[in-house]
């Protein structure tokens, strides 16, 4: 964009440099046609009226009155000439003020254009940022959901391990939930620790009985 920006500007600079001399030159051939014009009138009219001033006859009169009338012509073609340069000119001005109004425009334009590309730039580094956070997060989310699968394969393994052992002629249910199993694995554990606490108690009051000693009379 700045390449474009110093291009437009180098362009802007050499049209107005040929504008200003195109203007210049029709100024200047404009003068020169004038003064070249009204010299040779006055050499003319010079001419002529020394021609009359050493003949005051009728002739020369008319001579002069021709010369005159010519002189008129000549300076009023002179006058059209110079009113059609200067509506030339005026042209060229209206056309120059159109050219700078517009490229004015396509300046603000592109003024406009990288403002708008300067804050797409920004908006796009901050959304780089956040996708890279993003993406951070993912990566620290699913370290943590592999540590949790693996540590709920390890958790149901020794769920199936504890209900193999608290009830080993029991069939385990594959679609069964860790926590129902973990449930499971205690009832039947507390069930195991009542029965061995029951049976450890009776073994115990046998022993009590069997034990005392008897004594005939």
């Amino acid at each position: 964009m700045r390449e474009l920006r110093e291009q437009h500007e180098t362009e802007k600079e050499v049209w107005q440099i040929e504008q200003t001399a195109l203007i210049d030159e029709i100024r200047r051939e404009l003068t020169f046609e004038k003064e070249e014009a009204l010299r040779e009138l006055g050499r003319e009219w010079k001419e002529k009226s020394e021609d009359l001033h050493a003949s005051m006859s009728k002739d020369a009169m008319e001579i002069q009155a021709h010369w005159e009338s010519k002189l008129e012509e000549a300076k009023s073609g002179s006058l059209l000439k110079v009113s059609r340069l200067q509506g030339e000119i005026a042209v060229v001005k209206d056309r120059l003020g159109r050219e700078i109004t517009r490229r004015k425009q396509n300046q603000a334009l592109l003024e406009e254009a990288l403002n708008k590309n300067k804050l797409l730039n920004e908006s796009l580094k901050k959304y780089q940022s956040k996708c890279h956070d993003l993406l951070k997060q993912r990566t620290a989310t699913e370290k943590e959901i592999q540590v949790l699968k693996c540590q709920h394969r390890t958790s149901y393994k020794l769920a199936v391990d504890l209900l193999t052992i608290t009830s080993p002629n029991k069939a385990l249910d594959s679609r069964a939930r860790l926590p129902d199993m973990l449930q499971t694995a205690v009832r039947d554990a507390t069930l195991m620790r009542f029965h061995a606490e029951t049976e450890t108690d009776t073994q115990g009051s046998a022993f009590a009985a069997n034990g005392i000693p008897t004594y005939g009379f």
